[in-house]
């Protein structure tokens, strides 16, 4: 009696699986355009040397990065250069020089930072990298970055200065916006002069809050973003910026100063904030919007968690019209947001979970690509869709099944999926496979199962008794027409009785009851 029990329990279980796994429905409509991509992803390099490492893994990784990568960008002094003016009027480009021509060998559009600064500017050594240029040599590191941009000209994008670097003013309680928008246009002025086709962006500030009160978090930066201290800084610099080709801020879904623990399904409930934001800057500026540093939810032993996590930020940054977002340091070990293995070692320089996401995003849903209206029935996957290619991403521990305009998906857990998008035929035909239907036929001869079903390609049916007991196994390849298959082998000889029999094939997986009676 125990043992029938436990069978019953499987049989449940397992059709309790098998009928949840369609809870999830994806609608496309391939006529409704919502919006059109702006969105470019790329990179910073850092002081993760990884060009240096062994040939052969270099090679892997700067193969990835050719494919995979819109952007890339690399700061004047610091994150891998040397100090560009050691001493006043005196220049050593090396690094600089180098670094550009990585940029160059790589082929995406480049982009340089003017920060941080010698340690003559900022009064103090070269290397403190949280202190700010002195009103004094406001005017030196504004010659600076104008020597700069001369000594590159393909490099087209600039952005000035980085997280409000050394700028904070104890009295305000805030970043002195005010000193730092000066700066900001003497360079501005000064790279416009002699090169009119700079495209030059800031404030580059850090913008904090991540919401994480809206899940019972408390403490600090928990609060829903943007905060009124930000406000004070991107409204004063937008009023008195001479000019701007791009506003630019970073952003991490945990913000620094929040101290608090996140499981991986509240870091999921917090993506919508890389939305929210563009949302909010988007009602006071029209300028392209780069998110400079881009920190969305990770986890050093979990990559496809950290694949997930950043596909759902960078679908709700595309949907609100981000221009461009750029990881920090492609390299394994500074973040575990990484691109690529360490290439100290002959295997290194190989792709991670996260990389493969934004190449494809890269590939997919870049800039000028037309996004249509995706809609999911469950928060627990997110879409995102265009005429040729559609996204799904998994926001679960959990696999789950995926009704995408009647065609079937699986996804594992924190899986993120690329398919081709499924036609408004293809639509058509899943209202088709919602009436597909079992029943029992009483002939003369014999009684048969009879199952109706839509035109497929290949269909497996198999029968269960009540206790789980797999009965038969029939596999079937389907002409393309709506399709009736007779089942007669063993039915004959099972008693009267409850059944189940389970479909499954390309664009159908259900699992059906029927009562034998003889």
């Amino acid at each position: 009696m125990n043992s029938k029990i436990l069978l019953i329990f499987v049989l449940v279980v397992f059709l309790s699986i098998c009928i949840s796994a369609q809870d999830v429905t994806v609608n496309i409509a391939l006529k409704n355009p919502v919006t059109v991509s702006r969105f470019k992803i790329g990179v910073t390099y850092t002081s993760g040397f990884w060009e240096y490492g062994n040939q052969t893994a270099v090679n892997n990784a700067k193969n990835l990065l050719v494919k995979g990568i819109s952007f890339q960008n690399q700061h004047i002094m610091g994150w891998g250069a040397g100090d560009p003016e050691p001493q006043p009027g005196v220049y050593s480009w090396k690094d600089l020089d180098h670094r550009v021509e990585l940029m160059q060998s790589i082929g995406a559009p480049a982009i340089i930072t003017f920060c941080t600064a010698p340690g003559w500017m900022k009064g103090s050594d070269d290397w403190s990298m949280e202190k700010d240029v002195e009103d004094a040599h406001f005017q030196d590191f504004t010659n600076l970055c104008a020597r700069i941009a001369s000594r590159y000209p393909d490099v087209k994008y600039f952005q000035v200065w980085n997280e409000m670097k050394g700028f904070w003013n104890t009295s305000l309680n805030n970043w002195d916006y005010v000193r730092y928008t000066n700066l900001y246009n003497m360079v501005y002025d000064a790279v416009k002069l002699v090169r009119p086709d700079a495209k030059i962006g800031g404030p580059y500030i850090p913008i904090q809050g991540d919401g994480g009160i809206e899940i019972g978090k408390s403490g600090r930066d928990t609060y829903k973003t943007i905060g009124d201290k930000d406000w004070q800084v991107i409204d004063y610099w937008l009023k008195n910026k001479n000019g701007a080709d791009f506003f630019c801020f970073d952003y991490s879904l945990i913000d620094y100063h929040d101290t608090n623990t996140y499981t991986f399904s509240e870091k999921m409930k917090l993506t919508k904030y890389f939305g929210l934001i563009l949302e909010q800057l988007s009602q006071k500026t029209d300028l392209p919007i780069f998110i400079s540093e881009f920190y969305g939810g990770d986890d050093k032993s979990d990559e496809q968690f950290t694949a997930a996590n950043h596909a759902s930020c960078y679908l709700h940054a595309i949907l609100n019209n981000a221009s461009a977002a750029l990881i920090w340091n492609p390299q394994e070990g500074e973040i575990d947001n990484y691109l690529f293995t360490k290439t100290d070692v002959p295997a290194g320089g190989q792709p991670s979970a996260h990389y493969y996401v934004v190449e494809e995003i890269n590939h997919w849903f870049s800039n000028g690509t037309v996004l249509y209206n995706a809609t999911s029935s469950s928060d627990d996957v997110e879409v995102l869709s265009s005429a040729e290619e559609t996204m799904l991403i998994n926001k679960t521990e959990n696999m789950l099944t995926v009704n995408v305009n009647g065609q079937i998906e699986e996804l594992n857990r924190y899986e993120v999926k690329f398919l081709n998008t499924p036609s408004i035929t293809d639509a058509n035909k899943s209202q088709i496979r919602e009436s597909s239907r079992i029943r029992i036929i009483y002939s003369d001869l014999k009684p048969y199962l009879q199952i109706d079903i839509p035109s497929l390609t290949d269909i497996q049916v198999r029968i269960y008794d009540i206790l789980g007991r797999q009965l038969d196994d029939f596999n079937y390849r389907l002409l393309p027409h709506f399709n009736t298959i007779g089942i007669f082998s063993n039915l004959t000889n099972l008693p009267s009785g409850i059944y189940f029999v389970t479909i499954k094939g390309p664009g159908i997986n259900s699992v059906q009851k029927f009562h034998l009676l003889k």
